[in-house]
């Protein structure tokens, strides 16, 4: 799939709005099925805030990113039986893309195997790195234009495939270079499902407080510098929220399930839990209830 560049969209850590500016009211819901209604007409158009997340090294804005075009699956294996079809298992997909840009940040060059050995001299054919990336793709419709929402994509242990580079006369017209660099990444675990390198935040299914929190993560704050979180980070943050579970097991133990925000280690197989109430009895025993 090949997301063309835009960048009309300007706001951070903001959720697109909801309202109905004129155009057609939405048709009621009566239950049956209905095809072609107005608010359901939508399109993906358009990339933009591409962030480049080096291994070693700070997050760095992609600003001439122009376009990720990811691949495909690669079909299903197909098992026969007396010369007729018996099986087919779908292949496990693994990410591959191309990315294409007019320019790229200095850290990219590491990456690629450019490596800056004094200010300014660059050599090339050097080992490169993996890296991590995100970028967004906006979602329009017909009630609310290119602001109907937006998908972060989160790829995880990415390595560059070398690719050819032509560069042209300067003749009455000038032509930019287009880089174009193929990319294949490694899967991170997730626990319960298969592991994958390819995460997808699709804005119009959440909202905006624990929008505003992942974008915190990943765009940075005037105190947190920004990185590239885990996958069970965003898991238990759209998962839990600020809600803390409590299950007690039945044998004197008790497991507590939260967001990062809540629960998070401090030390060896030591662990705080914020944003709950704990009375202790005297006895080993306390008593754990929520907060105003």
């Amino acid at each position: 799939m090949a997301y063309p560049s835009n960048t009309l969209y300007p706001g951070a850590n903001t959720f697109p709005g909801t309202g109905i500016d004129g155009g057609e009211e939405p048709a009621p819901d009566t239950g049956q099925l209905q095809w072609g209604r107005i608010e359901e007409r939508q399109i993906e158009a358009g990339l933009d805030r591409g962030v480049l997340y080096p291994k070693n090294g700070s997050a760095v804005v992609w600003n001439g990113l122009t376009s990720v075009e990811e691949e495909g699956g690669e079909g299903t294996a197909e098992y026969y039986v007396d010369g007729r079809p018996f099986l087919y298992l779908p292949k496990p997909k693994e990410f591959k893309a191309t990315l294409n840009a007019y320019t790229y940040p200095d850290a990219f060059s590491a990456i690629v195997g450019e490596l800056e050995v004094a200010d300014g001299m660059y050599l090339d054919s050097q080992m490169g790195d993996s890296f991590d990336l995100s970028y967004r793709t906006r979602i329009a419709d017909s009630l609310r234009g290119s602001d109907a929402g937006y998908k972060i994509h989160l790829i995880y242990n990415a390595t560059v495939v070398p690719s050819a580079k032509t560069y042209g006369t300067i003749g009455s017209d000038i032509n930019p270079v287009e880089f174009s660099w193929g990319i294949q990444a490694v899967p991170v675990n997730v626990t319960g499902y298969r592991p994958t390198a390819h995460i997808t935040i699709d804005t119009r299914h959440m909202d905006a407080e624990r929008l505003g929190e992942i974008e915190d993560l990943l765009y940075g704050t005037a105190q947190v510098a920004p990185r590239m979180p885990n996958p069970q980070i965003i898991f238990d943050l759209l998962s839990f929220g600020e809600t803390i579970i409590i299950t007690d097991n039945g044998d004197g133990t008790w497991q507590a399930e939260g967001s990062y925000h809540n629960i998070y280690l401090i030390g060896d197989e030591v662990f705080q839990i914020d944003n709950v109430n704990a009375v202790l009895h005297g006895d080993g025993t306390y008593t754990i209830s929520s907060t105003p």
